[in-house]
């Protein structure tokens, strides 16, 4: 995964309290990459940016139900 180093930076930044002590790049979906986090946490980052509306729209869906 090209983008892993770029992922945990952006981990640390929103995340601060989340302690990275073990992270694990799960093979990248079609339009995901996916990152396993303390083998707990698991963090999807969109490949393009349609990607990124749709887990804005995931997200507003899951708050729903």
């Amino acid at each position: 995964m090209e983008h892993k180093t770029l992922y945990m930076e952006t981990l640390r930044h929103y995340c601060p309290e989340l302690p990275l002590r073990e992270v694990e790049a799960i093979e990248s979906g079609q339009n995901n990459d996916v990152l396993l986090v303390n083998a707990e946490w698991i963090f999807r980052f969109p490949k393009y940016a349609e990607g990124i509306e749709r887990l804005r729209y995931e997200v507003r869906l899951l708050n729903t139900v």
